[in-house]
């Protein structure tokens, strides 16, 4: 469902406006971010007001480079996820 989220917020959005949440993900999850922990401890300068859990940023970063260079290695795998969000998210449209 994180992917599917990060579908709908992005959809709004062109590659110009997903880049720096993604970069700021990216930045963030060097130092490690706890994906097994379900508590939104992490905030993001790119979307004030908002709190996340590891797994919903990871999310988030996977679908948005997803859309911006597909062929980049994230260094995790959630393909799986996403294409049953996309076609989650194809069916809602």
């Amino acid at each position: 469902m994180y992917c599917l989220s990060a579908l709908r917020r992005f959809e709004k959005l062109n590659r110009d406006q997903i880049f720096p949440i993604v970069s700021e993900i990216a930045l963030l999850g060097q130092r490690g971010l706890d994906y097994a922990d379900p508590e939104q401890k992490y905030t993001l300068n790119s979307i004030p007001g908002e709190q996340f859990s590891g797994l919903q940023l990871m999310c988030l970063m996977y679908v948005g480079f997803n859309d911006i260079e597909p062929t980049l290695d994230l260094g995790f795998d959630l393909s799986s996820p996403y294409q049953m969000a996309l076609q989650l998210h194809q069916e809602d449209s």
